[in-house]
């Protein structure tokens, strides 16, 4: 599942729960997939939300084009030489 960090949205109960974001590089795991991940061990309540609208930034998607940003975000296949974390 590929899931934005700024369309996660869950309570502070569950977040401790699931042990919260990991500590790790950017580059050797995405911190926001693996906490939706572990949620999705835990609870089978979630869900899209289309009443709720969340801006993101689209950096990335401008700096690294559509398959690039896929291939970034599925298992960094494209592993760009600067990696902005702004």
């Amino acid at each position: 599942m590929m899931m934005p960090g700024c369309n996660v949205a869950i309570t502070a109960e569950l977040y401790e729960r699931s042990g919260g974001f990991p500590r790790t590089r950017i580059e050797d795991l995405h911190e926001d997939r693996a906490l939706v991940n572990r949620v999705r061990y835990l609870t089978a309540a979630y869900g899209l939300r289309r009443d709720v609208v969340v801006y993101g930034s689209v950096r990335r998607l401008r700096a690294y084009g559509l398959v690039g940003t896929l291939g970034w975000y599925a298992d960094h296949r494209n592993r760009p030489a600067v990696v902005d974390i702004r």
